[in-house]
């Protein structure tokens, strides 16, 4: 897929404790920005905590999921709360 080879992987290296900013420009192979794309940073060393216990909800409101793009972490909880009109599936 065009748009997964455009992504870029980031990889923040910093000690614990110390915060920096990101700036992320997600484009396709013509340089153009590809709209809807997430990009996913960890720290270089060290482990990193599971964030256990969490709910997203995502609602569907006619036809659409909002938010309309979601990142989730592992083990993470989703509820799909269906505010549309009509019966569907996820």
């Amino acid at each position: 897929m065009p748009r997964l080879a455009a992504c870029l992987l980031l990889l923040a290296i910093l000690p614990n404790g110390l915060a920096a900013s990101i700036d992320v420009h997600v484009r396709d192979e013509s340089g153009k920005p590809v709209a809807e794309s997430a990009v996913y940073a960890m720290p270089g060393a060290g482990p990193v905590e599971a964030r256990r216990g969490r709910t997203v909800v995502v609602e569907q409101r006619d036809r659409e999921f909002v938010p309309y793009v979601s990142v989730v972490q592992t083990g993470t909880s989703v509820t799909f709360a269906n505010l549309a009109q009509i019966m569907h599936h996820v």
